[in-house]
């Protein structure tokens, strides 16, 4: 009941994070978000474009493979923000 209300905090204060410069510690509260919503495709895409901004290539290439997967069990989600999916 409250995993959307707080996936919704943590990716709203990584965001704040990441454009104010502390992208690390964005990078942190993103991953966080995916494991409470593992579902939400659009959060593996962003955790990996600032997994790459980062350098962390490796890292990247983790978040990529998750969206991947995801996108494979269901071709047709769309990269919605996970407070609108259903984690289920």
């Amino acid at each position: 009941e409250h995993a959307p209300a707080n996936s919704a905090a943590r990716i709203a204060l990584a965001r704040a994070l990441a454009s104010r410069g502390e992208t690390r510690e964005g990078i942190e509260e993103l991953s966080r978000a995916i494991e409470v919503v593992p579902t939400a495709a659009g959060l593996h895409a962003e955790l990996g474009q600032l997994l790459l901004s980062e350098g962390l290539e490796a890292e990247a290439l983790k978040a990529y493979s998750g969206l991947i997967e995801i996108l494979a069990r269901s071709p047709h989600r769309e990269l919605a923000d996970p407070v609108e999916e259903d984690p289920a």
